[in-house]
């Protein structure tokens, strides 16, 4: 099915700092942008958090979905470029948000728009590394819900709460869907420091692609590895926050 959006991304903003560089944060499959309003509060005072209303989801549950990594791109670049008024800013993406993140970048480079001051990724393999894990966005229900018990991304509780499911798989499985039909295309290197989060325990990716996201700059990238699974980065909010508001304070001056 095409991606069928009937407006803009809606961006959702907590916090009102004009002179902070904005970080705009992409969530992992099936997320929602108000995971990170507790980043907002959070935040050191040279960066700003904000985030976007993804359809399929809360007041967006009934617009059709994503399908394509580069339909959802062009539309957070859009949304961006419309936000920012001139200001300088970053992305933050974890999982699926990573790989949105990086095409959001390359999309404002193809329309010959700014680029963010630092592009922050987590919990993802270099989008040029190969997929080993089994596609399973096709899956029934009932299969489907397990795996995302396994990878920590839903609470067992839920898979006998049938209301829910019906609630929160459909965004879950568009999301999986979009990421597994992904193909990379290679392009020149992003000019921008890049910071690569990954969880020691994360079942989901490998030391070896998370290395390669290197390859995706001309700048400095820094591989920051914490304690914890695929969620990691909730366990550790202060360090991220902290390490990409050091990057944005020695870029922005």
């Amino acid at each position: 099915m095409p991606d069928q959006q009937t407006r803009p991304l809606p961006v959702l903003r907590w916090t009102t700092r004009p002179s902070a560089t904005v970080v705009y944060c992409l969530p992992y499959a099936g997320g929602v942008g108000r995971i990170f309003q507790p980043w907002a509060s959070n935040a050191p005072s040279g960066i700003e958090i904000r985030s976007f209303v993804l359809p399929g989801r809360q007041e967006r549950l009934g617009d059709p979905m994503y399908t394509t990594a580069s339909n959802l791109a062009d539309d957070v670049a859009a949304a961006v470029l419309d936000d920012s008024q001139g200001r300088p800013f970053a992305f933050f993406g974890h999982s699926m948000g990573a790989l949105i993140a990086f095409e959001t970048a390359r999309a404002l480079r193809r329309r010959g728009g700014p680029q963010p001051v630092v592009l922050s990724v987590s919990g993802r393999e270099a989008p040029q590394a190969k997929d080993k894990r089994p596609p399973i966005s096709h899956l029934p229900d009932g299969e489907f819900a397990s795996v995302m018990v396994d990878y920590g991304g839903m609470p067992r509780d839920v898979l006998n709460n049938q209301d829910l499911l019906d609630m929160v798989l459909p965004a879950l499985r568009a999301d999986f869907a979009l990421c597994e039909k992904y193909e990379y295309t290679e392009e020149q290197p992003l000019d921008c420091p890049l910071l690569v989060f990954s969880g020691a325990d994360d079942p989901m990716v490998e030391a070896e692609g998370v290395r390669g996201w290197s390859d995706q700059t001309t700048k400095r990238s820094l591989v920051q590895t914490c304690a914890g699974d695929h969620f990691f980065l909730w366990q550790h909010q202060a360090t991220i926050l902290d390490t990409i508001s050091r990057v944005v304070a020695a870029r922005v001056r």
